[in-house]
């Protein structure tokens, strides 16, 4: 699983412009990761799930963790 998080932050770091907004992003990702194992949601490959969740989170508040 610590792997799974480094390779995280580093894909964040390639997709925002600093370090803290990339932990900002990641740690968004982190939240909705723990939501949906708590609500039995998060299935099948760990990795791949939660790259999609970088993914959108990215795409759809990126912006936010800016500021």
């Amino acid at each position: 699983m610590e792997d799974i998080l480094w390779e995280m932050i580093l894909s964040a770091r390639l997709m925002m412009p600093d370090d803290s907004s990339a932990e900002r992003l990641v740690e968004g990702v982190l939240h909705q990761a723990t939501f949906q194992a708590e609500n039995d949601l998060l299935t099948g490959d760990v990795r791949e799930h939660l790259n999609m969740l970088l993914n959108e989170e990215y795409r759809f508040r990126g912006n936010l963790y800016l500021q």
